[in-house]
């Protein structure tokens, strides 16, 4: 039985329906064909030269990026240009380019829940509230035990490879904070 990037599409609607998207946001299929079959899956952060290359090489046909790669309606393609470049990389290559931003935002086991959770931490409510409460931006995290401010920025920048930058006092005791993810 083949895999198409429809039954792909179909799966992450299940998972965090578009409905969830922000207005501005671009989330679907943005290069390919529904009813192209999927020879393997490449997820990524963000569509680069590299990811791009990485699928051609690996004959991942269908690419699945957090952030899209196309926000605001195009009015021209150039060849010359990094976005030009990229897109007609795909197209020529055969791949197919979906882009789920903000409904993976805003579910409840969603980005900010995962980076709670790679923390070791536990989050519970939602900074920003959807009508439907399940949905939502960011995590406000409370802390069982206090920590300082500088032990907390540790474990983050451990987290996310040295990208960090901290304002305020690093000897602060923190025993709540908020998070957004995205």
């Amino acid at each position: 039985m083949s895999l198409y990037v429809k039954d792909i599409f179909e799966f992450l609607e299940t998972i965090a329906p578009l409905q969830l998207a922000e207005s501005q946001d671009n989330n679907g299929l943005q290069i390919g064909s529904f009813l192209n079959p999927v020879s393997g899956i490449l997820l990524t952060v963000d569509v680069s030269k590299n990811v791009v290359s990485y699928a051609l090489e690996n004959n991942l046909n269908l690419i699945i990026s957090h952030h899209p790669l196309i926000y605001k309606p195009l009015s021209n393609i150039i060849q010359d240009e990094y976005k030009g470049k990229l897109i007609y990389s795909i197209i020529k290559g055969g791949l197919n380019l979906i882009s789920w931003h903000t409904p993976l935002d805003k579910i409840s086991e969603g980005v900010s829940e995962a980076f709670i959770k790679a923390l070791n931490l536990e989050g519970s409510d939602f900074i920003v509230k959807e009508k439907n409460e399940n949905f939502g931006l960011g995590r406000v995290v409370y802390l069982k035990n206090s920590i300082k401010l500088r032990d907390l920025a540790k474990k983050i920048n451990a987290l996310i490879n040295n990208w960090i930058m901290v304002v305020g006092d690093l000897e602060t005791e923190i025993d709540s904070f908020g998070f957004c993810g995205g």
